[in-house]
């Protein structure tokens, strides 16, 4: 990675850099967190289906989001997959994200100014949304 790095997230074992809008990630993808639907890769390598339209990358623990054209998208052991997939009811207005790994919690910040709330994927996902 030589230009265009906009953002760069590191998790417990891998990496992933937001470069001219699209993501890359390299090293450890024993969970998927690569998200290039193998078991990672030393060279940074697209995230399949993030070739454009990222926004902002966050990555902890095993796990890495991004949003993508405002929605949420993540891949690695929170949501079970090698390869990103779009979070139900997080499909547009989100404007940052972070992923925390002591907790298994990914936080997502929305447009809108609703009230704070929290969502549950599964029994090791939450997310919070928070107004800005």
């Amino acid at each position: 990675l030589t230009s265009g790095v906009q953002a760069i997230a590191a998790g417990e074992s891998h990496a992933c850099a937001l470069v001219n809008g699209g993501e890359k990630c390299w090293d450890d993808g024993g969970y998927g967190q690569t998200g290039e639907n193998s078991n990672g890769s030393t060279p940074p390598v697209p995230v399949i289906g993030l070739g454009s339209g990222v926004q902002a990358i966050a990555a902890g623990g095993n796990q890495a989001c991004a949003i993508v054209n405002g929605g949420v998208e993540c891949w690695g052991q929170l949501v079970n997959s090698p390869v990103p997939v779009p979070i139900s009811g997080l499909a547009s207005g989100v404007w940052a994200i972070t992923v925390r790994v002591s907790a298994s919690t990914l936080s997502i910040a929305p447009h809108s100014g609703q009230a704070t709330s929290k969502i549950e994927l599964g029994c090791s996902l939450a997310i919070l949304l928070v107004p800005r």
